[in-house]
C-alpha cells in the first residue's frame, strides 16, 4: 500500500506505508516514538494546525530532493481511449 502526505497541496512524502515511511521520517530526524501510532505520529509532523509541528517548508523542500534522487518509476500505460479527452468544447 501507498500512503500521500501533503502540506499546503504540496507533497511531503509519498511512497509505501509501514516501516518505510517511518523510516524516511527517522532519516530527516524525526523518529517515532515508540508505542506510537505511525500515522498519528507524521499527522502531528505535517498538520500546521498541531502544536510542535515540524518545518513544513524543510519537509517539502526534502522531498523534492529525494524525487530527484531515486531511479524514475516507468509511466503508466496510457488511458483507455473513452477515457482520453476527444477535443475542446467551443
Amino acid at each position: 500500500d501507498k500512503v500521500c502526505f501533503m502540506v499546503d497541496g504540496r507533497v511531503v512524502y509519498f511512497g509505501m506505508a509501514g516501516a518505510t515511511v517511518v523510516n524516511y521520517f527517522s532519516e530527516l530526524g524525526f523518529p517515532c516514538p515508540q508505542m506510537s501510532n505511525p500515522a498519528d505520529f507524521i499527522l502531528g509532523l505535517t498538520n500546521k494546525d498541531f502544536p510542535g509541528h515540524a518545518d513544513t517548508r524543510m519537509l517539502v523542500e526534502r522531498w523534492k530532493v529525494q524525487i530527484h534522487q531515486r531511479p524514475s518509476e516507468p509511466e503508466a500505460p496510457p488511458a483507455p481511449a473513452m477515457f482520453q479527452r476527444q477535443g475542446t468544447m467551443e
